[in-house]
């Protein structure tokens, strides 16, 4: 009679559908691409328990693996949303950073040639005496955002006797921040423009000589 009543059709579709659950459970151990078949695992195992269908051991099996394949799916698609917003955050934080220790060298370099003048009457005829005066940091003349090069990243021409006070004395090299540029004159202001501003600004009769020396110094 046992034997009969295990053999009827429902029997054995239960038993199916704890095969399926355990299958669909394995599948769903897969990270991301496994989360409808974990849930789909833990629907059949579940449904395949409480109606008590034979193969209770798969269903169950099927159950605790859709489970930890849906959580896994879940936890791991989180973290994967978080890097993608934390990311961009994280690449302008360090970019910023890199353009404030950038502005802080370049603003070392005004103080060092005001000392020179101050000592010497002229400005310096180039960075390296201000190192060698101790009136600059030889660090300061590395930008954070070129990596590799080395400690001449910007770029320095002394004013000539008489120069007007916007004149530029000093820069980014064209490669340090991609499409933008820290920039001194002589007048002691530090600007961040784009490098169209800057070419403009380099047309200025003023800075002649100083674009003159930079295009050899970096090529056009």
């Amino acid at each position: 009679m046992s034997d009969a009543h295990s053999d009827t059709p429902k029997a054995r579709g239960g038993g199916g559908l704890a095969t399926a659950a355990l299958v669909l459970g394995l599948i769903g151990l897969i990270p991301l691409l496994g989360i409808l078949p974990a849930v789909a695992a833990v629907v059949l195992g579940l449904v395949s328990l409480l109606r008590r269908l034979p193969r209770s051991g798969c269903a169950l099996a099927g159950t605790a693996l859709g489970a930890v394949g849906a959580t896994t799916s879940i936890v791991v698609t989180g973290i994967a949303l978080l890097v993608s917003v934390l990311m961009p955050v994280l690449s302008e934080a360090r970019d910023q950073a890199r353009r404030d220790t950038c502005e802080t060298n370049i603003r070392s370099i005004k103080v060092g040639v005001r000392m020179h003048e101050d000592r010497h009457g002229a400005p310096p005829a180039n960075l390296d005496i201000l190192v060698e005066q101790e009136l600059l940091s030889r660090e300061k003349l590395r930008c954070p955002a070129a990596e590799g090069r080395g400690y001449d990243d910007y770029f320095y021409h002394p004013p000539a006797d008489g120069a007007p006070p916007r004149t530029l004395i000093a820069c980014d090299f064209r490669d340090n921040h991609n499409d933008r540029r820290h920039v001194l004159d002589y007048y002691g202001r530090v600007d961040w423009m784009t490098e169209q501003s800057f070419r403009e600004l380099l047309e200025r009769p003023e800075n002649a000589d100083f674009a003159r020396a930079l295009r050899k110094a970096e090529g056009p």
